[in-house]
């Protein structure tokens, strides 16, 4: 499936969580393959520009029209919306944007959705021309892995809005909202959960740490401190790596080559550990089993032997 397809039907289903399916539209702005710490492989990233219904612009063209007006019959707005025409007429289009600068605040970008005409008496028609806007903060990201099927995070800005207006949610208020929208697994740790306000408003920071039976990683979340919209989310929660122990070693011959390699690289007087098990291999997504061991040559310095059946590497601890 193409990924900006994937992606464009999260970002509509997130902001569902707060909003009518009419009240925006999705517009792709940039997209990229990137890296983000914790995930094995690169991932795609896609950023859309959030278009808001802004309200209706009506105007007359024939005999004797009214004058024009924005905004227009605002509990219609959804209505003509949902079945508005995209317009023809460029001085149509032009006027109605001059109105809508003239009500909304500055700083917003605007643009129409489409036009409703209705015919009226002695051959004058009523347009009603759905005006959209955009702000600073009408952005969402969504961070998509195609080849694990997997919703990695995203950043919505409209849910910053109105962070600082009143009290923020209680601690428990917080986490409790989080863990139902995200569907954090059970037995997470949570690890984190402070009200930290930036740039973009106030939110509850949440991490939880996740290590189950079947699943590894973490969970980190910002929710709005007002409302408790999840306006920022990144997981890192896999299946856990089903290690390959395929050429690995036994206890005693892994034992036996590691002491072999290290007093070959290093001399005689060292003191070796007995291996114990580990794993290598995971920022490669191919994990497999492996003996590691402690080394104290006689100079005082230690070292670290690795044996994954493919050979004895010797490092130098700090």
């Amino acid at each position: 499936m193409d990924p900006d397809s994937t992606a464009r039907t999260w970002a509509a289903e997130i902001l569902e969580t707060q909003w009518r399916p009419a009240r925006f539209r999705l517009e792709l702005e940039e997209e990229r393959w990137r890296s983000s710490p914790g995930v094995a492989r690169q991932h795609y990233q896609a950023r859309y520009r959030v278009w808001e219904l802004a309200g209706l612009a009506r105007v007359d063209r024939g005999p004797q029209p009214e004058p024009p007006a924005f905004p227009a019959e605002t509990e219609r707005l959804v209505e003509l919306a949902e079945r508005c025409a995209p317009p023809e007429d460029p001085a149509l289009v032009a006027q109605a944007l001059e109105l809508a600068r003239g009500a909304l605040p500055p700083g917003l970008s605007l643009r129409t959705r489409g036009v409703c005409s209705e015919s009226r008496r002695r051959g004058a028609t009523r347009h009603w021309v759905v005006i959209e806007k955009s702000a600073p903060d009408g952005q969402i990201v969504i961070d998509y892995d195609p080849q694990g099927e997997r919703r990695l995070g995203y950043l919505c800005g409209p849910f910053y809005r109105g962070s600082t207006r009143s009290a923020a949610l209680s601690r428990a208020s917080a986490v409790r909202r989080a863990q139902q929208v995200l569907g954090v697994p059970e037995g997470s740790r949570l690890s984190r959960a402070r009200v930290v306000k930036g740039a973009m408003g106030r939110v509850w920071r949440l991490r939880w740490e996740v290590d189950t039976q079947h699943e590894t990683g973490a969970i980190t979340a910002s929710l709005n401190a007002r409302t408790g919209a999840v306006c920022v989310y990144f997981s890192t929660v896999a299946p856990r790596p089903q290690l390959c122990a395929e050429g690995v070693p036994t206890l005693e011959r892994a034992a036996r080559e590691i002491a072999l390699a290290a007093r070959a690289e290093l001399g005689e007087g060292l003191e070796i550990s007995e291996p114990i098990p580990t794993a290598v291999g995971f920022q490669t997504g191919a994990p497999r089993a492996a003996w590691v061991a402690v080394i104290r040559a006689p100079d005082r310095k230690l070292y670290r032997a690795l044996h994954d059946g493919r050979g004895v590497r010797l490092k130098l601890s700090a």
